[in-house]
């Protein structure tokens, strides 16, 4: 690790920002276990970074001795700290070199966010038992006058001017999308980040997200290949 000669304001910031981190769920599923994929990492870290002015970037270099490695830089206000995360690319693996590449970069950057912001990912029983706590702690510091509504009856609540929505707007289509997506991967036991990393490298860039909201044509015939080819998108035991 390396970092800038003061480093006071960011980690400050980073202080505050630690105690805005969205959880990450482990809602992936590879290897015969659930894990956070980078996507949920990357969500869980980058609202309350930016919100507390720190910007992040991650990148891939090549070391004096041939060696790569995934580099994970923090930084405001011309202060930075920078880690550098080794990346084990498999040689005998069943993709192609540059798979094998993205599929070792995909866990450098997330081992390093998780290890440079303070995210500790949690299994969705344990995502539950803490909403269920904040339900039950609600108001419990006073008489709940100042509390306002209790964390299930938040988004319910309207402003008492506003009219009664007998409709209300269904969930995104995207978000829907991707939710059956993880589903279907996860039946099939393909590796979501080894998909994503294969549609990213055929799909000019697009992560399955943003393929979800762009090209939502797409999703299928994607879901198709993965299980005409499962074996090339799991893991080795």
């Amino acid at each position: 690790m390396k970092c800038s000669d003061n480093t006071a304001k960011l980690d400050a910031a980073l202080a505050k920002a630690q105690q805005q981190l969205k959880p990450a769920v482990k809602s992936a599923r590879g290897h015969g276990y659930d894990y956070a994929a980078l996507e949920e990492v990357t969500e869980s870290a980058v609202e309350a970074l930016s919100a507390n002015g720190i910007s992040f970037s991650q990148g891939i270099e090549e070391t004096e001795d041939g060696k790569l490695r995934c580099v994970t830089r923090l930084s405001k206000d011309g202060e930075w700290i920078i880690t550098y995360c080794p990346l084990r690319v498999a040689t005998k693996g069943r993709n192609n070199e540059m798979q094998e590449l993205g599929s070792a970069y995909t866990y450098g950057r997330r081992y390093a966010l998780q290890a440079l912001v303070g995210i500790a990912p949690i299994t969705k029983k344990d995502f539950e038992k803490r909403q269920a706590r904040e339900e039950q702690s609600w108001g419990k510091d006073d008489d709940g006058a100042s509390a306002g509504p209790k964390p299930s009856e938040a988004k319910k609540a309207a402003p008492a001017s506003a009219p009664a929505t007998p409709n209300p707007e269904p969930a995104s289509p995207a978000f829907a999308q991707m939710g059956t997506v993880k589903k279907e991967l996860q039946t099939i036991g393909a590796d979501f980040d080894l998909v994503n990393d294969w549609v990213q490298v055929n799909a000019g860039g697009k992560s399955i997200s943003s393929l979800a909201k762009s090209e939502p044509e797409r999703i299928a015939p994607m879901l198709q290949y993965v299980k005409n080819n499962i074996d090339k998108f799991q893991l080795p035991r």
